[in-house]
């Protein structure tokens, strides 16, 4: 008899451990403690009724679970996708930046983005930072940048040129010509 009530007992236990566990995932807790002994049973009712009610409780849970895990997978991905979009625009507009001496003012706008650049997607928590309406704003700046970039490349030739042959006038050294 003692053999069978500890038995029970030990179901009850697997069975609520089980339900905290995913109440516990459902609640985006990430981390549980599994152990079954942090799970209190009242041994005044181990009646099969309860326990086939913890089992439908438990059955309930993890279907509930499955939808959620069905339903984040993808929005997951799309996050992943997104911020992969935003390093490529993000990077393509430092080397812009850089190119053509853009003022600090001018970058001030896409600072968060370039803030984006080092971070992974599970650290990427802040509400609207991966909205398609911030990449399609950086990707026309990109464009924008693109356009002025090829409108103004002898200018910036000629300046990097200056540059170097000032460089050159304090090394004492002859100047190619171009």
């Amino acid at each position: 008899m003692q053999l069978r009530r500890e038995g029970r007992v030990n179901q009850f236990q697997a069975v609520q451990g089980q339900i905290k566990k995913i109440s516990a995932e459902i609640a985006g807790q990430s981390e549980y403690e599994d152990s079954i002994t942090n799970v209190t049973v009242n041994e005044n009712d181990l009646s099969l009724k309860k326990l086939d009610e913890y089992q439908n409780e438990l059955q309930r849970l993890q279907n509930e679970n499955a939808k959620l895990n069905s339903t984040v997978e993808p929005l997951q991905e799309e996050k992943q996708k997104r911020l992969e979009k935003l390093h490529h625009v993000g990077q393509a507009l430092k080397n812009l930046w850089s190119l053509m001496d853009t003022p600090y003012g001018d970058r001030y706008l896409f600072s968060s983005l370039i803030d984006l650049l080092s971070v992974s997607s599970e650290k990427v928590s802040d509400s609207g930072s991966l909205t398609l309406d911030i990449i399609q704003q950086a990707e026309a700046k990109v464009k924008r940048l693109d356009q002025l970039k090829a409108s103004k490349m002898k200018e910036l030739f000629l300046k990097k040129y200056n540059g170097l042959e000032e460089i050159w006038n304090k090394l004492h050294m002859v100047i190619p010509s171009i």
